[in-house]
């Protein structure tokens, strides 16, 4: 918002202003308007002024930013964004290996990120609906997941921790922990008089949760904005929920792999929160009382390995509060059918 003496006019006429957007000085030449791929903004109220055009039920369609313009950015209007570029690369690897095959050729083409190296550019709903012909219904499930999470107004970020890794205060505010002293606690080593140690590392994280966390994250109106998820780099290296769970029930060795647990955490833990998808109550861990769908999760990470021909999938040992017939397992949930 343009403030009287404090405003600077660019004498190279500069076309773009708050969040890299381009001003839309023909509606406001006091620069408070800009234009975006899916929205215009009036950086007077923090919202949009157009209705967006991919509404979902928990949110206005006028919100932006999840309500918090001053930490988030979003160069085109929906986000699916890592904390660093690593992260990004990261995950643009895991997407394309995930769905790879010729048949998943011109779906991957419609992948990338943007120029700040970290947000995943928008998705062409049109090029997606052609590009995902000829797929079946689980591969279909996968491409729609990462669609989803690219081009939904809920902004996804994620962090990419390999197993030396420490927890630290910039990882626990990115996730939101870090305004719960429990929770900040919860990650250190306790010293013997009580006072917090060292962060742990990220092979306690891949052990004790498997190689993934997520958590739903609040804009200033108290509505969930969108989602955070750790993932672990090394999970396919190391043990796990499915590990045990493979050579205790069926005497075989598998783990989760990195790709499995993306789909699982993100597609199944992520995806159902900002869906308003009911689940079970977390009672303990870093952040009890949060609500967790463990069905889909699960389903959304058997999944990948339907795809893949892997017969061996989870039944939710070791995660969820009951388990799952092998029908319900191999299901697909009802929001990755829809787009």
């Amino acid at each position: 918002m343009t403030m009287p003496e404090r405003t600077i006019t660019s004498q190279s006429e500069y076309r773009y202003g708050f969040n890299g957007q381009e001003k839309s000085d023909e509606l406001d030449p006091n620069g408070n308007l800009t234009t975006a791929m899916f929205w215009q903004y009036d950086s007077r109220t923090g919202r949009r002024w157009n209705v967006d055009p991919k509404t979902f039920v928990s949110i206005s369609p006028y919100n932006c930013l999840g309500g918090n313009p001053i930490y988030y950015s979003d160069i085109l209007g929906d986000v699916l964004k890592g904390a660093t570029e690593s992260s990004s690369n990261k995950m643009l690897e895991t997407a394309k290996s995930t769905m790879s095959g010729d048949k998943f050729s011109t779906v991957r083409s419609l992948i990338s990120i943007g120029d700040d190296k970290k947000t995943f550019k928008s998705i062409d709903k049109s090029k997606f609906t052609k590009a995902i012909e000829g797929l079946n219904d689980k591969e279909k499930a996968i491409a729609i997941g990462f669609f989803r999470l690219i081009n939904e107004p809920e902004i996804h970020s994620f962090r990419f921790i390999d197993d030396k890794e420490k927890f630290n205060l910039t990882i626990l505010k990115e996730a939101g922990w870090d305004k719960d002293s429990k929770t900040v606690n919860y990650f250190r080593n306790i010293n013997s008089d009580g006072t917090p140690g060292s962060f742990k590392d990220g092979n306690f994280f891949k052990t004790e949760y498997g190689g993934g966390f997520n958590v739903e994250t609040y804009g200033k109106d108290g509505a969930i904005n969108g989602t955070y998820t750790l993932l672990s780099t090394t999970s396919n290296k190391g043990n796990g929920a499915f590990a045990d769970f493979a050579k205790k029930k069926h005497g075989l060795n598998s783990i989760s792999t990195v790709n499995e647990i993306t789909l699982h955490e993100m597609f199944g833990h992520g995806l159902s929160m900002v869906h308003g998808i009911n689940g079970k109550v977390l009672k303990s861990g870093p952040e009890p009382g949060l609500i967790l769908n463990y069905e889909n999760a699960i389903r959304a990470g058997n999944l990948f390995r339907q795809i893949k021909g892997n017969k061996l999938l989870r039944d939710g040992s070791r995660h969820n509060p009951t388990i799952m017939t092998a029908e319900s397992a191999k299901s697909i949930p009802e929001y990755l059918t829809t787009y």
